[in-house]
């Protein structure tokens, strides 16, 4: 996979977040929002998660499955 930063919807809410394409072919099958238009996120394949550093004292994680 590889994660490209844009506007994503989730039901009735848009905001910015990332969305996984898979390289084999093509197709967006991951989606996450943060709702923060420069989010500090680093993705961690092997566990399986998104993890957002919202300030100095918070951040936040998110399950890729």
């Amino acid at each position: 996979y590889t994660y490209v930063l844009t506007d994503v919807k989730e039901g009735n809410d848009k905001g910015a977040g990332i969305v996984g394409v898979n390289m084999d072919n093509g197709e967006a099958e991951r989606q996450i929002m943060f709702k923060d238009k420069e989010p500090d996120y680093e993705v961690d394949e092997i566990s399986g998660r998104v993890f957002n550093l919202k300030n100095e004292r918070e951040f936040t994680a998110f399950s890729l499955k």
